[in-house]
C-alpha cells in the first residue's frame, strides 16, 4: 500500500511502474467564498426544518466531554458508509484529530437534530488561509430529506463570516451521494 497524491505525477508514474494500482481516490475540493451565493440552497434549511429538523452548533450545546462522546459516536454511525472507509478512529484518536488541533471551533461543529436525537453533523476546521470542512454526515434512516446539505450550508455560511476566502474537504471519488452535495453547491 502506497499513498501517492494526484498531482504529483512523477510519484504515481513510478507507483505504477512498480506494480501498484488505484485502489481509492481521494481529492480535494474547494469552493472560492467570495463568489458563493447560498441563496438557491436555502430552501434545504427550510425542507429539512419542515421536516422536524433542528440545527445548533457544539458551543450552543456545551462542548463537554459527554457531548464529544455523541458527536464521535453520531460520525463513527455516519462514517461506516464512506465507500472504503476501514476501521474509524478510536475516541481517543477522534479527540486528538478533530478536537485537539489549533483549527477546531465548537461553534463550527453544526449538528443536526429531530428532538433530542441527532441524526446529522457538518464540522468546519478554521486554518490561516481557509476552512476545511471535516466531514458531513446523517443517519442513513434521515438521508433523502436534504439534512446532509443543510448543516454543510451552515459551515460554509461560518465559514465565509469568519473571513476565510475558501473551503475545502476531501472526497472519495467512490462516495456519490456527498459528491453529489458538493457539486451542487459548487
Amino acid at each position: 500500500r502506497s499513498h501517492v497524491d494526484e498531482y504529483e505525477q512523477a510519484g504515481l508514474a513510478f507507483a505504477q511502474r512498480l506494480g501498484f494500482t488505484i485502489a481509492r481516490h481521494f481529492f480535494r475540493s474547494t469552493l472560492d467564498l467570495g463568489v458563493f451565493d447560498e441563496t438557491p440552497f436555502l430552501a434545504s434549511l427550510h425542507t429539512a426544518q419542515a421536516h422536524g429538523i433542528a440545527f445548533a452548533t457544539l458551543a450552543a450545546l456545551g462542548d463537554t466531554p459527554d457531548m464529544r462522546r455523541r458527536v464521535y459516536e453520531l460520525n463513527k454511525v455516519t462514517a461506516g458508509d464512506i465507500p472504503g472507509r476501514g476501521p474509524f478512529y478510536t475516541f481517543e484518536e477522534y479527540e486528538q484529530q478533530r478536537f485537539g488541533h489549533a483549527g477546531y471551533r465548537a461553534e463550527g461543529m453544526f449538528l443536526a437534530l429531530k428532538g433530542a436525537e441527532w441524526v446529522g453533523l457538518s464540522q468546519v476546521s478554521l486554518h490561516e488561509q481557509l476552512a476545511f470542512n471535516e466531514m458531513a454526515g446523517v443517519l442513513r434512516q434521515y438521508r433523502g430529506q436534504q439534512i446532509a446539505q443543510a448543516p454543510k450550508l451552515l459551515a460554509i455560511r461560518y465559514a465565509k463570516a469568519q473571513g476565510r476566502p475558501r473551503i475545502s474537504t476531501f472526497n472519495d471519488a467512490a462516495n456519490l451521494p456527498i459528491l453529489t452535495i458538493n457539486r451542487k453547491l459548487g
